[in-house]
């Protein structure tokens, strides 16, 4: 099984963590994760070549990617909350409090 996931922090782009081969390929910036992400996710996966059993995408940005990439494997797609939701969820989250 591989996990192709966002880089995050000091971690290392390849690992393997509880039998899962982790991939982290997907960087993120200044653009806003609805631009970055499904270009990014659709490279690195095309990179990564065909033979996949099933494609498992968190969030729709990630799973848009998948299906850019073409990789001819059934996709589930894992729905979280809509965006625009979890924005303003994070929003009350912020030090300086809620913002509208």
């Amino acid at each position: 099984m591989t996990a192709l996931v966002p880089v995050h922090g000091a971690a290392p782009d390849d690992a393997v963590e509880d039998g899962v081969r982790v991939l982290r390929r997907i960087r993120r910036g200044g653009m806003p994760q609805t631009l970055s992400d499904p270009r990014e996710t659709a490279a690195h996966a095309r990179a990564l070549g065909g033979g996949w059993d099933v494609l498992l995408g968190h969030q729709a940005t990630t799973s848009c990617g998948l299906l850019r990439a073409g990789l001819g494997a059934p996709l589930a797609h894992v729905y979280h909350a809509s965006a625009w939701r979890e924005a303003r969820f994070l929003r009350t989250r912020l030090p300086w409090g809620p913002r509208a």
